[in-house]
């Protein structure tokens, strides 16, 4: 089931409205506004690495010290592709480890080398750290091509899911915003939270309660990313509210947002506004499905779904890669 809404430029795949086995499993998941955060943590677990590829620790230096990054290589000589990888979790949880899935599955469809950052955490860590170690390990790779197996020089590109797609964008941004030749040849941005200020949009009326992120959830995370008093309108939280002469000069983007998400409609409307703004957009709807799938290809429940999504996302990279 693939449709393309006339006059819209959003593709849906699935069939709209959750499933019962998706609803069922999400009935007997813990309320994440009910955790604590080591108990958020705790249930990073290691995952299935089903497709794997060789892969490889590293630190990779910031101007904070250092984060630790995980490199997956697929088979073959290259020279491959890079895309640096940041993972979601609410800007206050998520690892290398519980990324290894999509990660594996991502090197091996897109023929990329794929590099995972494990940057700082809030609360310890709050804004804008997590953006400096994503912005600095990008900066590292583009200047370190040559020390990377296999890597084919000056191809480059950021994805990012969550929290690691809000990031994503950010370090984007920040290369608009420094003026720099943009280095970044594409970006995909796996359901980004691009607006923290306004939590009520259809999507987050709608789906509040009964996922795994609810209004509630996110209302706790952003306390636990922002220093108190912090601008939620400030562009480098909220990219959303970024100048348009900066937003323009964004690269090549995909959007991937799930039906039954809070965060959908303002992720559709930012891909509608780069759309607006001249940038080569694709917006993609998976249906019946809620925020975090795409991460959890390991769970029975949603795997159909967030392989195929996976897929979709290794062709785009391979495709943006050979232009």
């Amino acid at each position: 089931y693939q449709r393309r809404v006339r006059g819209e430029m959003i593709t849906q795949i699935g069939v709209p409205g959750k499933s019962a086995p998706v609803v069922e499993f999400l009935q007997h998941f813990p309320k994440l506004e009910n955790l604590t955060i080591q108990e958020l943590r705790d249930s990073d677990a290691d995952t299935t690495k089903e497709h794997k590829v060789e892969t490889t620790d590293q630190h990779i230096p910031t101007r904070s010290g250092s984060i630790l990054a995980r490199f997956y290589f697929p088979d073959g000589e290259g020279p491959f592709p890079v895309v640096v990888y940041m993972h979601g979790g609410g800007w206050c949880r998520g690892s290398l480890n519980r990324t290894n899935y999509t990660c594996h599955f991502l090197s091996k469809f897109s023929e990329s080398i794929v590099i995972s950052l494990d940057y700082r955490l809030a609360p310890e860590h709050k804004f804008p750290a997590g953006i400096d170690d994503c912005y600095d390990a990008v900066c590292w790779v583009r200047d370190n091509f040559s020390s990377i197996k296999k890597a084919q020089s000056g191809r480059l590109a950021i994805a990012g899911d969550s929290a690691g797609g809000t990031y994503a964008v950010q370090v984007s941004l920040e290369v608009v915003r420094n003026k720099i030749d943009n280095f970044i040849d594409f970006q995909v941005l796996i359901y980004p939270c691009v607006d923290l200020l306004n939590l009520d949009t259809s999507s987050y009326k709608t789906y509040a309660e009964g996922n795994w992120l609810t209004k509630k959830s996110v209302d706790k995370f952003i306390d636990w990313y922002l220093p108190e008093g912090e601008d939620k309108k400030d562009p480098k939280v909220s990219a959303i509210y970024a100048p348009k002469e900066h937003l323009s000069k964004l690269p090549s983007t995909m959007i991937i947002t799930a039906e039954c998400d809070v965060l959908r409609d303002e992720d559709e409307r930012f891909g509608q506004l780069l759309f607006e703004l001249g940038v080569p957009v694709v917006i993609n709807r998976y249906n019946g499905v809620c925020h975090g799938f795409f991460g959890v290809g390991f769970l029975d429940v949603f795997k159909k779904m967030t392989d195929t999504a996976l897929l979709d996302v290794s062709n785009f990279i391979r495709s943006q890669f050979k232009k």
